[in-house]
C-alpha cells in the first residue's frame, strides 16, 4: 500500500480553467531502520487540468515501485464545493483511484476520497488542513490518513509541504520496516511537491 499513494500530495483547489499544471512530489512515511527514522523516498510525476472553473482532473506516476519491478499511478479530479468567504475557508473534495502492477500477476487497486479546508492568507501563503479515506479492494481494508500542510503561491511555481499521519488506527509494528506513528499507531509522514502552471 505504501508504495503507491503515499507520495501524492493534496490537491488543495482546482486549477483555474484551461491551466496545465506539471507536478512532482517526494516523500511519505517515516520507516524505523536499525532504530532510525528514515523517511521513504517515494516519488510522484504528473498533471493536473483545468477542466472547468470549480473542477481539475490530474493523473500521475509512481516510478519508485520500478525498484522492485513494478510501477504506481493514479487518475483522478478535484471540485471545489464552497469559495473562501471571510474566515470560512474554501472547501474541495478530490477523489482518485490508484493502481500498484508488476505487468504480469498481480494489480493492487484502491480508491481515495479527500476533504480539504484551506485559506489564502495574503497573495501568497495558503495554509489547509485535510483528512483522506481509502479503500484498499485487494486486502478490503479502509484507511483514514489526516493531514495539514500549506503552499506558497510564486506567480506560475507552487511549492508544498505537507504532514500526514497514515492508517493511525492501525499499528506500526505489523509492516516488513516498522514505521513511527504516534503511541505506537499509523505511520507519520512527510511530502515535499512542487508544481509549475503552464497557460493562464
Amino acid at each position: 500500500m505504501l508504495l503507491t499513494g503515499c507520495a501524492s500530495i493534496t490537491h488543495v483547489r482546482p486549477v483555474p480553467r484551461g491551466a496545465l499544471v506539471a507536478e512532482a512530489s517526494v516523500g511519505g512515511p517515516f520507516a524505523l531502520v536499525s532504530g532510525i527514522p528514515v523517511p521513504l523516498p517515494l516519488t510522484s510525476v504528473g498533471a493536473t487540468y483545468g477542466l472547468r472553473e470549480r473542477l481539475s482532473v490530474h493523473g500521475h506516476v509512481q516510478p519508485s515501485p520500478l525498484m522492485f519491478g513494478a510501477l504506481g499511478g493514479d487518475v483522478g479530479a478535484t471540485g471545489l464545493l464552497l469559495e473562501e468567504q471571510g474566515a470560512r475557508p474554501a472547501l474541495a473534495a478530490s477523489g482518485q483511484v490508484n493502481v500498484l502492477t508488476d505487468f504480469r500477476t498481480a494489480s493492487w487497486w484502491s480508491a481515495d476520497a479527500s476533504l480539504t479546508a484551506s485559506w489564502l492568507l495574503g497573495e501568497r501563503w495558503m495554509p489547509y488542513v485535510t483528512t483522506t479515506g481509502q479503500l484498499d479492494f485487494l486486502n478490503q481494508l479502509f484507511h483514514v490518513a489526516p493531514g495539514v500542510g500549506a503552499q506558497v503561491l510564486l506567480d506560475r511555481w507552487t511549492l508544498q509541504a505537507e504532514a500526514r499521519l497514515y492508517a493511525p488506527t492501525r499499528r506500526s509494528d505489523i509492516a516488513a520496516l516498522p514505521y513511527v506513528g504516534i503511541g505506537g499507531r499509523g505511520a507519520f509522514g512527510l511530502v515535499l511537491g512542487a508544481g509549475y502552471r503552464f497557460g493562464l
